[in-house]
C-alpha cells in the first residue's frame, strides 16, 4: 500500500504520441519504476486489485495508464475515496533526479482502488452513489417493522401517500388499518419462526425499513438492559435483514435502518440504547459495503429528537413523527446513504459526510473482495 508519486511526464508520455508509441514508451518507463509501484499494477491480476495513493491528479494519471498498459484485463472498476492513515510517499526530486522518501502524517488524502470488473469507471463517487441509490416509492412493496405506533405508524401512512403498491406492517400486537394496501404482519424481530413466516407471506419486496426498537433508561449497572437493547435494536435488525435479503437481491431493493444520533455519540441516560444503535450503525456500514455489488442499497437514518413515547420526558424541541417519516422517505428517494431527516440531525449532516469517520468507511469498503456474494 505504499504510494508512489512520480513526475507525471514519467507516468504518461506526451499526448501527441500515437497509441502504439504511448504503449511502448509506457512499458519502457514502467521498468524504471520502484518495485513498490510495479507491485501495485501486478496486484491487478489478483482479486483485490491495487491501491493507489497520491494527489488526485496523480491517481487519475495512474488510472489512465492502467487503462492503456493493462488493457488486456478488460474493463476496470475505479473506486475513488480518501484515506486517513499515515503512509510513505516516494517522489522524484526534480533537481537531482534522485528518488526521495518522506512520511506523510495522518491526514486525509485521495486514494483510489482499481479492480478488474464489469462496471464502468466511476468519475464522481458521491454523485454516482446518489444516482444508483435513488428509490421511487410509487408502486413499490415495502415492509416496515415496529409499525404499530410512533415513527413506524407514520412511515406506513407516508408510504401510502407516496403511492406504495403494498405496505406490510410488522408488529408484535394486532394492527388495524383502514387502507386495503396495508397488510398487517405478526413480526417480533427477536422471534426467528415469526420472521420466517413473514418472509413466506411477503413473497416479493422492494424496501425493508428496520424501525422496530426499544429504549430503556439504565446506568450500565444491569447487564440485562444492555442485552435487551442488543437483542432488539441490533440482532433483531440483523436477523430480519438476513431473512429478507434474497427478496431484496431479486428486486434490486433497499434496506433502511432507523438509527439515532446516539449511534454517533452516546446519550448517557440511555447508554444501553446508545451501544445497540452504535452496533447497528456499524452493521449498516458493513452491509452497505458487502451488498454494493449485489444491487441492494443500504441506508442509515440518524434521527434526532422525535415526539415519541421514548422522548416524552425530555423538555427539548422535537419534530413530529409525520415530519420524521417525510424526511426518511425524502432521503431514500434522493439516494442518500446517510439520511438526516430532522432539523437537529441535519445540523451535523455535512460535518458527518465530510468527516474522518465517513472517510474511513469509504476507504475500508475498498477492501471487500469481488467474490463477496452473501452475508452470513
Amino acid at each position: 500500500m505504499c504510494g508512489h508519486t512520480p513526475d507525471r511526464n514519467r507516468l504518461l508520455p506526451p499526448v501527441s504520441y500515437s497509441p502504439e508509441s504511448r504503449l511502448r514508451e509506457g512499458r519502457r518507463r514502467e521498468r524504471g519504476w520502484p518495485p513498490a509501484t510495479r507491485a501495485q499494477f501486478d496486484a491487478l491480476r489478483g482479486p483485490t486489485g491495487a491501491l493507489l495513493i497520491g494527489d488526485a491528479e496523480t491517481v487519475a494519471q495512474k488510472i489512465l495508464y492502467v487503462n492503456e498498459i493493462l488493457g488486456g484485463l478488460g474493463r476496470i472498476t475505479f473506486q475513488m475515496g480518501v484515506s486517513a492513515l499515515p503512509h510513505e510517499n516516494v517522489a522524484l526530486d526534480r533537481a537531482s533526479g534522485n528518488a526521495r522518501r518522506k512520511t506523510i502524517p495522518q491526514e486525509i488524502f485521495p486514494v483510489g482502488r482499481i479492480l478488474p470488473g464489469k462496471r464502468c469507471v466511476i468519475a464522481n463517487r458521491k454523485d454516482n452513489d446518489r444516482k444508483e441509490n435513488r428509490m421511487n416509492i410509487q408502486n413499490k412493496t415495502i415492509l416496515i417493522t415496529g409499525a404499530n405506533r410512533g415513527i413506524g405508524r407514520a412511515l406506513v401512512d407516508e408510504a401510502l401517500r407516496r403511492g406504495a403498491k403494498r405496505v406490510f406492517a410488522g408488529t408484535r400486537s394486532t394492527l388495524q388499518h383502514p387502507e386495503k394496501r396495508v397488510t398487517p404482519l405478526a413480526l417480533d424481530v427477536t422471534n426467528l419462526s415469526q420472521i420466517q413466516r413473514a418472509v413466506d407471506e411477503v413473497g416479493t419486496l422492494d424496501v425493508l425499513i428496520n424501525n422496530a426498537g426499544v429504549a430503556i433508561y439504565d446506568d450500565l449497572i444491569n447487564s440485562d438492559a444492555i442485552e435487551q437493547h442488543l437483542a432488539v435494536n441490533f440482532l433483531g435488525m440483523f436477523k430480519v435483514t438476513r431473512a429478507f435479503l434474497p427478496l431484496l437481491r431479486r428486486s434490486n431493493g433497499a434496506i433502511v435502518n432507523n438509527l439515532s444520533l446516539a449511534a454517533l455519540a452516546p446519550l448517557p441516560v440511555i447508554p444501553g440504547y446508545s451501544i445497540s444503535k452504535a452496533a447497528a450503525s456499524n452493521m449498516t456500514q458493513s452491509l452497505r459495503a458487502l451488498l454494493a455489488s449485489q444491487g441492494v442499497t443500504v441506508h442509515a437514518v440518524f434521527l434526532g429528537p422525535v415526539d415519541t413515547d421514548m422522548n416524552r420526558g425530555f423538555d427539548i424541541p422535537k419534530v413530529s413523527t409525520e415530519s420524521a417519516a417525510r424526511g426518511i422517505f425524502d432521503g431514500l428517494e434522493k439516494g442518500d446513504e446517510d439520511i438526516f431527516p430532522d432539523p437537529v440531525s441535519q445540523s451535523i449532516a455535512e460535518g458527518w459526510r465530510a468527516g474522518i469517520a465517513k472517510a474511513l468507511e469509504r476507504q475500508f469498503a475498498a477492501f471487500v473482495p469481488q467474490s463477496a456474494t452473501k452475508v452470513a
